[in-house]
C-alpha cells in the first residue's frame, strides 16, 4: 500500500508541477467581501458529513453561498451528489486516487471566492480537487505551498481537527484589510 501512495503523490506532484505554472496570484479578501465558499475535505464515513453541514451552516448564516466537497473513504457510501455537495467516493477515483475528469472539470468551471480546505491530513483526492478549484484564495491547515495561498500551522497544536482549521481560517480571513494583507504576503500562520 505504501508503494502505491509514493506512486500516487509523485504522479500528484508532476501534475502539481503543470499547475504552479498555470496559477493566477491570489487576491487576498476579507471574511466579509467573501459571497462563496468551497469547503473540502475528506471524512472517514458518511455520519462525519454532520461536521462540515454545522460549519456549512455558520457560513450561511453568515450570507456566504456554500458548495461541499469531500472525499469519504467509506466503502459503499450512501451520501448522493447534488448541486452544491459533491460527494466522492471510492468508485469516483481512478487507481492513483484521481477522481475522474467529469468532477475535476466541474470543479474548474464553477468560481468561488475562496476554498477552505479542512482535512487534518493528506488526501490524493482531495488536494487533486484542491488543484483544479477555481477560486480566488485558497486557505487550509495542511502544508501545501503554491496550492493554498494561506496556511494555518497546525504544527504546535495537539488537538488539531476539521473545526480548528475552519475557526482560523474564518479568524484570519476577519483580519485581512484589502489585497495585501499587513504589508505583506502571507503564506503560514500561526494562532497560538
Amino acid at each position: 500500500m505504501k508503494i502505491i501512495n509514493s506512486f500516487s503523490k509523485n504522479k500528484f506532484l508532476r501534475e502539481k508541477k503543470n499547475f504552479e505554472n498555470e496559477k493566477q496570484q491570489a487576491t487576498f479578501l476579507n471574511y466579509s467581501e467573501i459571497k462563496s465558499v468551497l469547503l473540502l475535505f475528506n471524512f472517514t464515513n458518511d455520519e462525519n458529513i454532520r461536521i462540515f453541514e454545522h460549519l456549512a451552516d455558520i457560513l450561511k448564516a453568515d450570507n456566504k453561498k456554500v458548495t461541499f466537497c469531500g472525499f469519504v473513504e467509506q466503502k459503499n457510501s450512501q451520501l448522493p451528489s447534488t448541486i452544491n455537495k459533491i460527494i466522492v467516493k471510492k468508485e469516483n477515483i481512478s487507481f492513483w486516487q484521481k477522481p475522474k475528469n467529469d468532477l475535476l472539470e466541474n470543479l474548474s468551471e464553477k468560481k468561488f471566492d475562496a476554498v477552505f480546505l479542512l482535512s487534518t491530513k493528506m488526501s490524493m483526492p482531495v488536494m487533486y480537487a484542491l488543484m483544479h478549484a477555481n477560486a480566488k484564495i485558497k486557505c487550509g491547515g495542511i502544508y501545501e505551498p503554491n496550492l493554498l495561498d494561506l496556511i494555518i500551522d497546525t504544527s504546535n497544536s495537539e488537538f488539531i481537527n476539521e473545526t480548528y482549521i475552519f475557526d482560523n481560517i474564518v479568524k484570519y480571513l476577519k483580519l485581512i484589510n484589502g489585497s495585501n494583507p499587513l504589508g505583506f504576503r502571507v503564506r503560514s500562520i500561526d494562532f497560538k
